[in-house]
């Protein structure tokens, strides 16, 4: 669904990210863990084209999509929930959630995935008509989410989801992903909250200082006494 080969990115002359390659096939949760300026906000950045590469190309559902812009990249399937959640606080919730609707040609279906999604997450129902902002940070999350899950996703890229919020609404979110990813949604979870992210994924990247430095299935990984030690500290 995604391949990565080569990827390098920097910030002016400050190298960021340093040949990433990456692999994620259909219906699978890849968590890309890493302490705090392993790079792995940018890596979702350059992934989903708000920042440009140095080298090194970028593949999504088998075309080339190395240097198009968000916005297209979007209305393609390759949908970014960023780190902080961004919701449009003046909003309502439903009218954040059409937002994410908003390329979705017929009604029928945007009532359907409306319906979804409440389904989903039960308190956005109830909470349709408030604006965003009246949400608390778990909320805030919940509607994110969802607002990427309006836009029909085929690959779902998401930047510290459990951000801010309590260990119990962590947990809430982390198992909705897992949901996800049992519905055969393809995913890529950038986490710092290793263990969390490596009980939900299939596999997982540690980036440190944005190189990979370990990879493979997330089970072991999660098992590794090291890898907190030595990456993630």
């Amino acid at each position: 669904m995604i391949a990565l080969d080569g990827v390098s990115v920097s910030i002016g002359r400050i190298g960021i990210l340093h040949d990433i390659s990456l692999r994620a096939a259909p219906g699978q949760m890849v968590a890309v863990i890493g302490a705090n300026g392993a790079g792995k906000t940018t890596l979702l950045r350059a992934i989903s084209g708000l920042v440009p590469l140095l080298s090194g190309s970028i593949r999504f559902d088998g075309n080339d999509i190395t240097g198009h812009a968000a916005h297209g990249l979007a209305r393609i399937g390759l949908v970014h929930v960023p780190q902080g959640r961004q919701v449009v606080p003046g909003l309502s919730v439903e009218e954040n959630l059409l937002i994410g609707a908003r390329h979705i040609a017929e009604r029928g279906g945007i009532a359907e995935r409306l319906e979804r999604e409440y389904r989903r997450f039960p308190i956005l129902r109830e909470r349709a008509p408030l604006p965003a902002g009246a949400l608390s940070g778990g909320e805030q999350q919940m509607l994110a989410i969802s607002r990427g899950l309006m836009m029909r996703p085929k690959l779902l890229m998401l930047d510290e989801p459990s951000l801010g919020l309590s260990p119990r609404m962590a947990a809430f979110i982390m198992q909705a992903l897992s949901a996800l990813r049992d519905e055969g949604l393809t995913m890529l979870l950038v986490e710092q909250m290793a263990r969390a992210a490596l009980a939900v994924a299939d596999t997982a990247l540690v980036l440190r200082r944005g190189r990979v430095v370990l990879s493979g299935p997330a089970e072991p990984l999660r098992h590794d006494r090291q890898l907190v030690a030595s990456y993630l500290s």
